[in-house]
Parts: C-alpha cells; sequence; structure tokens
C-alpha cells in the first residue's frame, strides 16, 4: 500500500524536468483522487488486512503507516460506508510473540485509536471546505455522539487517540472559517474527557478560551496563571509543562493582550513567564516526571575566546548557556553595546596589524 502511494504520487505530479526537485512541482489533488476511485486501492487493502492469514499479527494490524495509507485512499474513494464499518469491526489482535514486547499488552483499543486518528488526518486531508478542521471535528462530535446514543461500554469506538490529535491542534490552527458549534462541543467536551487531570483540564479549557474563533478572552488563562503564582502545586505544573508548549501560550496571550490595550497584563505575563523559567531551569535531567516529554534543561556547547570576550554567558564548565530573550529593555540594549564595543575593538586591532604587515 505505501509503494503504491508513493508510485500514484509521481504519476500525479506533473514534471516539468528531469532535475526539478520534488517541491518545484505542483500536486494535482483531483488526478490524485481520480486514480483513487478507479484503483479501489483503499477498499482492496483493508479487504486483505481483514481476511488475511496474517491479519492478526502485530506486523498487519498495527502498522500504522499501513493504516494511515490505507485510510487516505478510503477517504479519498470516497467510501463513508467503509470508514464507519472500520470503527465497528469487533476485532481484537492476538498478543505478538516478539520477545521484546512480551509485556506489553496489544489491546483492541490501539486498533481503534490509530483508525480513528488515520481517519481524521485523511479527512483533513481530502476536504473542501475552507477550514481543514471543520471535517475532523464533525467526525469527532458523530462519534462521540454514536458512542452515547447506539453502542455499549464493551463496544464504544475508543476515542483517545483522535482526542489528543485534535487537543494538539485545534488552539494553534488558523480559526478563520471554522466550525464555532463544532469548536465549543470540543472544548465541553475536553472539559469532562479531562476531568481525572483538573489542572491539565483547566489550562487547556482557558486556552481554547484565549483563541476562541469568536469570542475570545484572557481572563480564564490570567486567573489560572495568577493563581499559580501563590500555589505551589499549580506552579509546579506549569514548570513541568512543555517548555515549548508554554512559551507559546503566554506568547499568544501577550499578542493577545496587546492587541487589547492591557499593558499591565502585558508587563505581568512577560515577568511570569521569565518566573517560570527560572522554575524549569532548576530542573534536572531526568527529574522531570508526570507527562512524557516535560522540558529539560539543554546543555550548550563549549563557547569560544571570542564568545567569552563579548560577554556572552557561561556555565562553570565554560558552556555557553542557552539565550532566553528575558529581561528587560535595558538588559538587552547593555547586552548589545558590550558586544559592540567588544567587536569594534577587535576590527580595529585587526586594522592596526593589517596596516602593519602591509608596511
Amino acid at each position: 500500500m505505501q509503494l503504491y502511494l508513493y508510485r500514484l504520487m509521481e504519476r500525479t505530479i506533473r514534471r516539468e524536468g528531469p532535475s526539478d526537485s520534488l517541491w518545484d512541482q505542483t500536486f494535482d489533488p483531483s488526478t490524485f483522487r481520480a486514480c483513487l476511485i478507479n484503483d479501489d486501492a483503499g477498499a482492496k487493502a483493508l479487504l486483505w488486512l481483514l481476511n488475511s492469514a496474517n491479519h492478526d499479527t502485530i506486523e498487519s494490524t498495527f502498522g500504522i503507516k499501513l493504516i494511515q495509507a490505507t485510510a487516505l485512499c478510503l477517504v479519498g474513494e470516497g467510501r463513508t460506508d467503509v470508514w464507519w464499518d472500520i470503527l465497528k469491526i469487533q476485532h481484537a489482535p492476538k498478543a505478538t510473540k516478539d520477545d521484546r514486547l512480551m509485556n506489553q499488552k496489544y489491546r483492541r483499543i490501539r486498533w481503534y485509536n490509530a483508525w480513528l486518528t488515520a481517519l481524521l488526518e485523511a479527512r483533513a486531508f481530502w476536504t473542501t471546505e475552507q477550514n481543514r478542521l471543520n471535517e475532523p471535528l464533525a467526525m469527532f462530535q458523530e462519534v462521540v455522539r454514536l458512542n452515547r446514543e447506539e453502542r455499549t461500554d464493551a463496544t464504544k469506538i475508543p476515542i483517545s487517540g483522535a482526542f489528543h490529535w485534535i487537543e494538539n491542534n485545534l488552539p494553534w490552527y488558523d480559526t478563520r472559517h471554522i466550525n464555532v458549534e463544532a469548536w465549543d462541543f470540543f472544548a465541553d467536551f475536553q472539559l469532562r474527557f479531562l476531568s481525572i487531570d483538573p489542572p491539565r483540564a483547566r489550562y487547556n479549557g482557558a486556552l481554547l478560551q484565549l483563541m476562541h474563533p469568536v469570542n475570545r478572552s484572557a481572563d480564564a488563562l490570567l486567573a489560572c496563571l495568577r493563581r499559580a503564582e501563590s500555589d505551589e502545586v499549580r506552579m509546579e505544573v506549569l514548570t513541568r509543562m512543555p517548555k515549548g508548549l508554554f512559551h507559546l501560550m503566554a506568547k499568544k496571550l501577550i499578542q493577545y493582550c496587546y492587541e487589547s490595550g492591557r499593558m499591565t497584563d502585558v508587563r505581568w505575563t512577560l515577568d511570569f513567564s521569565h518566573l517560570v523559567r527560572l522554575e524549569q531551569a532548576k530542573l534536572n535531567v531526568g527529574e522531570a516526571r508526570g507527562y512524557k516529554g516535560w522540558a529539560q534543561r539543554r546543555t550548550g556547547r563549549a563557547a569560544t575566546p571570542g564568545e567569552i570576550a563579548e560577554g556572552l554567558a557561561i556555565d562553570a564548565q565554560g558552556r555557553l548557556i542557552p539565550t532566553d530573550f528575558q529581561g528587560t529593555a535595558e538588559d538587552v540594549r547593555k547586552r548589545f553595546e558590550n558586544i559592540s564595543k567588544v567587536r569594534r575593538q577587535s576590527d580595529s586591532t585587526h586594522t592596526h596589524i593589517t596596516i602593519t604587515n602591509t608596511l
């Protein structure tokens, strides 16, 4: 199936010359879809997967690339009936015989999570709507409704994988032309789904309010951050949050407050972000726990003599401390003045030596 997709892409990309790179070529989705419908590739791949003698092995049933490729073809072919059939199949893959995975349970939930997430990704790829997340949001809402009304506890479709896919994409994606009702549905569902993790539910809910396509509000997120300033438990949640995620959230909050003329909130958020960064820097390598991928301090390279002369920050071992771009405007001005002064002196010395050698 993956090889089929590669060959199909080659045929549907118009080549202007043998030396053109893939990035300079044009892709025609309509030609791609026509080829898929003609070949019926997705339906054939799924039929083989379910009827093959090896369909219960981990190589076929949890080959995530195979599942993604098959889902892409099925959605491209417009086989809406097959989408739901996949999610209703009572399939329980057997445990693998691989010694490396003997202690892991290979459960049916992984099968459903992989398929539902792949279908959401495929619908985002093939959508003709102005916002690519509208169809994935609609499908997720339909699966939740199906679980509530038509499925029993034993046959409910697991949605954790699809939920996390939307959770990671929705706040940062373009909100123009997005379905506001579907956005609000997911925001309400998120609070219930994450009820076992209240801190995460609060921050995620506040973030969705900040990025709301129609009624944006920074009050909820500011309230959460201000409570964390005097609460050690809440502060620990922020310091163990992925560094990039926290600072992206803070950046969006600062931008919104600045555009709204709330300069007091801008200054407070800048100071608080610096405080969180200092707390994150105290975490030792391997200490972070609780969530996967929590921020850990990065080790810099050894500083050169020129960088030391410029006054760049280094640690006790002579390694560069990564620039955090924090501090007041006065601090930044002094830092650049010092660097410029050292460089001027270096250039002057180099010029003097060059002239002397020439003479």
